[in-house]
């Protein structure tokens, strides 16, 4: 047996327990923070570490602490980019210029200087963006479920809708998959090629789309129940009135804060009943589909992407544990232009398999600006964003959920929400601000830029600048408080 490291006693001694929120014991989480880690110099703040500092703008409220709880993202040096909901990070290297301002990264206030403060610096860095020397930031597979969000779970459908929308999932008239008695699907037929059961985004806004309309298949936006405006989106009333029609309602406002998410994962136990056949898991992200192709005699795993002309491109494979008879909890994610690939708990192609993103220039690509935007997304097949398929593959799917990343919105004081007019999410050239510039930042020597999960939402570095070292009180281990939430913090 392993005996436990003494600097871990020595942290949980000097662990502090921490309110996150206001003063009042019944407001917010209580955390356990470890904060001899950084402050000892036992490990050094990492990216994606959930940390506790003091708010660099009012330390103290009342004589009372205040302190924020947040994801650190941008290290010290580094030019920090949100992009399409993405983050991006570059550090100039060796004899590259570096455009960082000329400023006292010491000075009291350089924790909330930004970039756009220092116009030639920021003209520089956005040209480097641009020029594609900006890599987008990957998040491990364990980050990634840490930090994923439900879309849809079948086994959990909304009972007061069923007959109103159609089934998010919903198999073809003559498709060899069939509904089962366990919310799940079944693959009965003896197809030579690829049968697909495709899942559509379908959401009931009772004034956009009334009990009898034709509801069309959405994109997946951002959305975060807690962060949402309901009365526009949702209910017939608007600040106690009865709207007389969709036009009495301020939809803009509301759908104007929604961000397409092509980021997904697709989960569910696979049972194979014969070894025989391929099953695959699909993944669309603009013009571009994404396979894990599993071979069920074999148990390789092939990735492809097929481009827009039908074009296709093994990316790597692996074997893996889906062979044979059994069931396996599969799971394929196509996250921060990265394919992941679960069996179980074993990660065949490790951390994943990269790819450029379509998003930015690729070093040294050459490509027009319109054609980069029209690469961007959304495309027709984000309408049709995931689904499973069988080739003779004798399998059934249950607990089959969708689920998509966190996405970063740039809150950004300059970005003028009008231009690009919001159009249809119901329309597939929704044009989700392709043509927005990325909202870069500069991190000074001695600094950490810290974002909230929640993004729509989040006050945070987006907002009122830099994190000071000195004012990081620790990393975050457990919630303690309230019972209920009680659990590790990752």
């Amino acid at each position: 047996m392993k005996k436990t490291p003494l600097w871990i006693f020595a942290c949980l001694m000097s662990a502090g327990l921490i309110g996150c929120g206001n003063e009042s014991w019944s407001s917010g989480d209580r955390v356990l923070v470890a904060k001899c880690l950084y402050d000892s110099k036992i490990a050094s703040p990492n990216r994606f570490d959930v940390v506790v500092f003091k708010y660099p703008k009012e330390p103290t409220k009342k004589l009372v602490p205040y302190n924020y709880i947040k994801r650190l993202l941008g290290l010290p040096g580094e030019f920090f980019a949100i992009f399409l909901g993405r983050i991006y990070v570059w550090t100039p290297q060796g004899n590259e210029e570096n455009p960082a301002p000329d400023y006292d990264p010491k000075a009291d206030d350089a924790w909330e200087r930004d970039l756009r403060d220092f116009p030639e610096s920021h003209a520089k860095a956005m040209d480097r963006f641009r020029g594609g020397s900006f890599q987008i930031v990957r998040k491990t597979p364990e980050v990634l479920l840490a930090m994923r969000r439900i879309v849809y779970d079948n086994d959990f459908p909304a009972r007061d809708l069923e007959g109103v929308i159609p089934p998010r999932w919903n198999p073809k008239a003559k498709s060899g998959w069939k509904a089962d008695s366990r919310r799940g699907f079944t693959f009965v037929g003896e197809a030579k090629e690829t049968d697909w059961l495709r899942y559509q985004h379908y959401v009931r806004r009772p004034l956009l789309n009334p009990i009898g309309a034709n509801v069309k298949p959405e994109l997946i936006a951002d959305i975060l129940s807690y962060n949402t405006v309901p009365r526009s989106w949702n209910f017939h009333d608007f600040e106690g009135k009865a709207p007389r029609s969709p036009a009495d309602i301020p939809w803009k406002k509301s759908l104007d804060s929604q961000f397409w998410v092509g980021d997904l994962m697709i989960e569910a136990d696979v049972n194979v009943e014969a070894a025989q056949g391929e099953f695959r898991m699909e993944l669309s992200r603009g013009p571009f589909r994404y396979q894990a192709r599993f071979d069920l005699a074999s148990g390789e795993c092939a990735l492809v992407k097929i481009d827009p002309a039908g074009k296709e491109t093994e990316l790597e494979r692996k074997q893996t544990k889906l062979r044979g008879t059994g069931e396996h909890l599969v799971r394929f994610a196509n996250v921060d232009a990265r394919l992941i690939v679960w069996v179980d708990k074993s990660l065949p192609f490790n951390d994943g398999v990269t790819f450029n993103s379509p998003d930015i220039r690729a070093p040294g690509e050459k490509i027009e600006e319109k054609d980069l935007e029209a690469r961007r997304g959304p495309h027709a097949n984000d309408l049709e964003p995931a689904s499973i398929g069988s080739v003779s593959a004798k399998v059934q799917v249950h607990k089959l959920r969708i689920w998509r990343d966190s996405y970063y919105t740039p809150n950004d004081r300059g970005m003028d929400f009008d231009n690009p007019a919001w159009q249809d999410p119901t329309n597939p050239t929704w044009t989700d601000r392709r043509g927005a510039p990325p909202r870069i930042m500069y991190i000074f020597p001695g600094h950490y830029l810290c974002l909230g999960d929640n993004s729509q939402a989040s006050s945070d570095s987006r907002t009122w600048g830099l994190v000071p070292e000195r004012l990081l009180l620790g990393r975050a281990l457990m919630v303690y408080y309230p019972l209920h939430r009680a659990g590790i913090i990752r």
